[in-house]
């Protein structure tokens, strides 16, 4: 059993970091998107995390330290642009490689320190575990609704032709354009260029 929560936690608390936003990003668009469709960034997550794993775990020889360094790693590369826009906001002389070298010297001091004292990590990687695990049970029922809707709408079996033929207009038609507008540029860049 000791065993098993050594390994366990610490693999699930990556795995659950990595997970969340792209479980977050598809509850918020559970019915425009597939299931599917948040593999690819779950993949590059889990990627980027099980590379700082490696690297810390050379030096550490252990994995919930380990797996903390990758934890806080790959936080810092899943919120990086949030953070420095909002540190541009209070200096607008900030520059992004500012952060970039400050998350640097932090989390090489994390990983000197815990080469020295070698705190026991399997708490704080359960912790993280259970935070994000409830994150993401807490998005599923929320989305819940939506998803067994989807689940459970059916199409109508063929197109009414001869009811669409009826209703067509057959006179003089116009260019008429109908433009939904979204924010897939973001309010940042919307701001930022206009």
């Amino acid at each position: 059993m000791r065993q098993l929560k050594q390994v366990g936690l610490p693999v699930a608390s990556i795995l659950l970091i990595c997970f969340y936003p792209c479980a977050f990003m598809f509850f918020q668009n559970v019915g425009e998107a597939r299931a599917v469709d948040m593999l690819p960034f779950f993949g590059i997550f889990l990627l980027t995390a099980a590379i700082a794993f490696l690297i810390a775990d050379l030096f550490l020889r252990n994995m919930a330290r380990a797996a903390i360094l990758a934890d806080l790693g790959i936080l810092i590369v899943i919120h990086f642009t949030l953070i420095c826009n909002g540190i541009k906001r209070l200096i607008p002389q900030f520059h992004n490689i500012y952060f970039l070298v400050f998350t640097g010297v932090i989390l090489l001091g994390l990983l000197i320190l815990f080469a020295r004292k070698k705190p026991n990590m399997i708490i704080p990687c359960g912790l993280l575990a259970l935070v994000f695990g409830c994150l993401t049970v807490v998005n599923l029922f929320m989305a819940l609704p939506t998803l067994i809707s989807a689940a459970t709408y059916q199409r109508p079996a063929a197109p009414l032709d001869s009811q669409l033929a009826a209703l067509q207009f057959h006179g003089e038609k116009r260019n008429v354009y109908y433009m939904i507008f979204d924010e897939y540029g973001g309010s940042e860049n919307l701001i930022h260029y206009y």
